[in-house]
């Protein structure tokens, strides 16, 4: 599995404190962040 990149990950990580996403689940949105930038990368 690919890192996230660092420029695409603060982008995400501003949005999860914009929307107020609790601290407890902001993991999981990483993770599904991950997978869909892996199957992007891997279909292409």
């Amino acid at each position: 599995m690919l890192p996230i990149p660092d420029d695409i990950l603060a982008q995400f990580n501003a949005v999860l404190e914009q929307k107020a996403v609790s601290f407890a689940v902001r993991g999981d949105y990483r993770k599904r962040l991950r997978y869909c930038l892996d199957f992007r990368i891997s279909n292409q």
